[in-house]
């Protein structure tokens, strides 16, 4: 009997393991390289540091899921670099990384399948694995396609799988598309072409867009059960896309038509988003002077809204995201009574997700109000105080390490303004909160701010 229970001890440890999580190589970055060599695989590479938020997130929430372990573990040696110590610095510089976390999918010779910065939920990185498997098995590289494509030497076959790696790689894929409708959809649009673009259109300003506009009708009812209204939704989902190619074009006439006549149409705060959308459109072109208009114009909005009225928003976002979401489980094939107890668990854990707009008018009028503090603009200390003031009526309590960021700008504004006691009393409220986060380097911030305000060095 003892001789059988190490054999099964020795047989299941590997699927407890597995059902921790990732499982990650504890050699050098070399062996990893060489390990993936000998078992046909590619390296997830997490490149992170000790101070990074959003990397100590995926640490904890994504990286010990059992999702991302069956499929991580299966397909991928995984490693994790800290990008300012030992060789973690010439790795981070080997691959040019900006940002943290950079998670880099990587050839056993070194070289890049695919790259993302940034965090996000489990769908997306379960999605990012998926692309960076696909992107393994192709020889092309994206350049190669889009050569193919400006010389207008495409077949059919080519270009639905130029669409699919610009989908998967989230590239503008416009003028594969116009080539697609032009020679391959027929004049009385059939359902499954119908399907097909939808699949793989990506922004507003084609004709595959304008084609489906005209058969909303028909798509509508087509997805009725799935989501009601699809058209809709369909085409927010489009907006992000669509505005990074018409910046990227330049196309400031487009963006007005499109962009802004969607969000006249559309949105039940049509103002406060068109402000938002143009403030984001003319960030990406790099007009300053006419994103600080927009930005002031959206906090005077901001301002006049009362919290009822961005709670209302919140449930409409809401419903949004879980639909979005669920799409995106059903497109990683994850059964249906585990999709209800994942987004469940996942609001759960993630209350934010219940008060979207609400959070995002804090952050904005956070950003505003702290913009006003370090340029030190005298005449706008009164406005600034009062957009931390509703920041923090907005946020509630959902986030505690967000609560105390506002809280930190609020005490700075009340310093510089010179209602000391009360600055005193806020900075000393946020440092009570990051201390009962556990976050030791907030709790360090903000007790060093705390200290300058008791000494007057601030």
């Amino acid at each position: 009997m003892k001789k059988l229970g190490l054999l099964l001890i020795a047989t299941l440890s590997p699927l407890v393991f597995w059902a921790q999580g990732i499982l990650f190589e504890t050699g050098t970055f070399a062996e990893a390289l060489a390990k993936a060599k000998q078992e046909n695989k590619i390296v997830f590479l997490d490149v992170y540091t000790t101070w990074c938020g959003p990397c100590k997130q995926m640490a904890a929430k994504l990286f010990p899921t059992t999702e991302a372990g069956n499929i991580y573990n299966k397909h991928f040696v995984n490693y994790k670099i800290d990008a300012e110590k030992g060789e973690g610095l010439e790795v981070a510089a080997k691959y040019k990384v900006q940002g943290y976390p950079t998670n880099l999918f990587l050839r056993p010779d070194g070289s890049v399948v695919y790259t993302v910065m940034g965090a996000g939920d489990l769908p997306w990185f379960l999605g990012n694995a998926n692309v960076a498997i696909a992107e393994s098995k192709d020889p092309m590289q994206w350049s190669d396609y889009e050569a193919r494509i400006n010389s207008n030497k495409a077949d059919k076959e080519f270009l639905k799988n130029y669409l699919v790696k610009g989908k998967r790689l989230g590239k503008n894929t416009d003028k594969g598309l116009d080539m697609y409708v032009d020679k391959h959809i027929s004049k009385k649009m059939k359902e499954d072409e119908m399907l097909f673009l939808l699949d793989y259109n990506q922004t507003m300003d084609n004709k595959a867009y304008a084609l489906l506009e005209k058969n909303r009708t028909a798509l509508d009812k087509l997805k009725q059960k799935e989501t009601p209204n699809f058209f809709k939704y369909y085409t927010e989902s489009l907006v992000p896309g669509t505005i990074e190619k018409l910046a990227e074009d330049k196309d400031e006439a487009g963006f007005k038509k499109i962009i802004l006549g969607f969000v006249n149409k559309n949105s039940s705060t049509p103002k406060m988003d068109g402000w938002f959308y143009s403030k984001a459109f003319y960030e990406r072109l790099g007009d300053e002077t006419k994103m600080e208009v927009f930005k002031l114009l959206r906090t005077n909005e901001m301002m006049n809204t009362p919290v009822a009225g961005f709670q209302k928003e919140d449930a409409a976002k809401l419903a949004e995201y879980v639909l979005t979401v669920e799409r995106q489980l059903n497109q990683n094939k994850m059964p249906a009574a585990e999709q209800k107890n994942y987004i469940e668990s996942f609001k759960k854990q993630n209350p934010q997700v219940n008060k979207m707009a609400s959070l995002n008018a804090a952050t904005d009028l956070n950003e505003m109000a702290w913009n006003v503090y370090e340029t030190n603009n005298k005449q706008m200390y009164k406005d600034a105080i009062k957009w931390s003031e509703k920041s923090l009526e907005l946020l509630g309590g959902t986030d505690v390490t967000t609560r105390v960021s506002l809280l930190d700008t609020y005490a700075h504004l009340l310093y510089r303004n010179g209602q000391n006691e009360e600055a005193l009393k806020q900075q000393t409220q946020a440092l009570d909160l990051a201390k009962s986060a556990n976050n030791a380097d907030l709790v360090k911030d903000v007790a060093a701010t705390l200290q300058q305000m008791k000494d007057g060095s601030l």
